[in-house]
């Protein structure tokens, strides 16, 4: 079995093929390989491709300009970004899903992805990566159009700062909830007065005719 460093690691970052890579990229990556850092295992067609979690952070915070815990959704990202390189082919991020502890993973456009601390990936480094090569069943798919610093800088603004762990959807939908519970006791309070308004007319009926 084969073994293929990152684009980092293996230095196709100094390649003149590689235009993706940016000055900020680069630094963030010698920034981060001086904190904690450990090593992850794709197993794609009989070789393994070695990624640095500083690898995945780099990239990321890059393009979001903030530091985040690293999810299965950055490091399809990561996969998805440097496709080019590393499979000689891009690829949709869609055609791309991991495969953990005899797990899915694939892409997460509106869920919440999970990060890679809760896969306990410091104890279970090995994910197996499948690529669907059935490229008709993609060509039509919105994900032509995906759009990594756009995705990444959308879910940053809608992130919860508090926690984190929101989701952009989440986002909407908390809102939306909190949209109709409000419009739920606005309603309330308006049946409430309809009920009184009935109550004293009933009321005053009674009245004239006792009267």
């Amino acid at each position: 079995m084969s073994s293929l460093g990152s684009p980092c690691d293996s230095c196709l970052t100094l390649s003149s093929l590689q235009s993706q890579i940016s000055n900020q990229y680069l630094q963030n990556y010698i920034l981060n390989r001086l904190r904690d850092d450990f090593e992850i295992i794709i197993t794609y067609n009989h070789s393994d491709i070695f990624i640095k979690t500083s690898s995945i952070s780099s990239l990321i915070s890059s393009i979001t300009k903030s530091n985040t815990e690293i999810t299965v959704n950055h490091l399809l990202i990561y996969l998805f970004y440097h496709s080019k390189l590393l499979f000689n082919h891009k690829y949709l991020i869609n055609q791309f899903k991991l495969i953990h502890l005899g797990k899915n993973y694939p892409f997460q456009l509106i869920n919440q992805s999970p990060t890679l601390e809760s896969l306990k990936i410091n104890q279970f480094p090995k994910l197996f990566l499948t690529i669907n090569d059935d490229w008709e069943k993609f060509e039509r798919s919105n994900f032509r159009y995906f759009n990594v610093e756009s995705y990444l800088i959308r879910y940053e603004n809608f992130k919860d700062k508090s926690t984190g762990n929101i989701t952009y959807v989440d986002t909407i939908v908390r809102k939306l909830k909190r949209n109709n519970s409000t419009s739920s006791d606005q309603t309330i309070k308006s049946n409430d007065k309809f009920v009184k308004r009935k109550r004293m007319k009933i009321f005053k009926f009674f009245k004239r005719i006792v009267v």
